[in-house]
């Protein structure tokens, strides 16, 4: 019986060999590709900028990282001063700082960064349109006022400020009036539309005489003798 050689080797057509080494390209591609879109989407960014336009903001990210802003000029208020600090924070961290309190939504897709106007949002219930309304409340030292209320004037909506003095309420369109209230400070009066992002109260001597503070809060006067 004859004997095959000892160095003799079984034949692989070379096509096969070929179809491999693209099937395990092709994987590689694959995994840098996630690992890359990852990257993008866990993408930090440190900022220190006082009293800066969105625009400067803007492109200090863009200057940073791979993101690229999509917008429309005329439906972004990009002369809106912020002021901004971030250390090694995600992009959608920074932006949620920027707009806080703007009417403005924003997407992130890959590395692209979409703004868009917000929408008035309707009502499903009576078909009139929304307005959302954001913002926070501070005392005149420009600390958070928490427990502050904010009501629609004419109306039983009203929400009151987190511990933060940040609120959010839908009105029932830009013209609605708020009316911002809370013991020991004056009433203050804003259209939806008109709200600032901040609004700081101010005392109101005559009434904060009238004011008892309590074990568990503040009440007027007459209403604890």
């Amino acid at each position: 019986m004859k004997k095959e050689p000892k160095n003799s080797r079984a034949h692989v057509p070379l096509f096969k060999i070929d179809l491999k080494l693209k099937l395990t390209t092709l994987f590689l591609l694959v995994v840098v590709f996630n690992m890359k879109a990852h990257t993008y989407a866990q993408g930090r960014v440190s900022l220190d900028m006082k009293d800066s336009t969105v625009e400067k903001v803007i492109e200090a990210i863009e200057q940073k990282t791979d993101y690229r802003f999509v917008y429309n000029i005329s439906d972004i208020d990009v002369a809106r001063t912020v002021t901004i600090k971030a250390n090694e924070e995600t992009v959608a961290a920074v932006l949620k700082k920027i707009f806080k309190g703007a009417a403005v939504e924003y997407y992130i897709r890959g590395t692209q960064v979409i703004l868009k106007k917000e929408e008035p949002k309707v009502n499903n219930g009576t078909g009139m349109l929304q307005q959302p309304v954001r913002g926070k409340i501070t005392d005149e030292m420009g600390l958070p006022l928490p427990g502050a209320t904010i009501l629609e004037e004419g109306t039983t909506n009203s929400v009151v400020t987190d511990i933060d003095g940040n609120f959010e309420i839908n009105t029932a369109g830009p013209d609605a009036v708020l009316i911002v209230k809370f013991i020991g400070y004056k009433d203050k009066k804003f259209a939806a539309s008109a709200f600032p992002e901040t609004l700081t109260m101010e005392i109101d001597s005559a009434e904060l005489q009238e004011v008892v503070v309590i074990g568990y809060g503040t009440a007027n006067k007459k209403d604890v003798t």
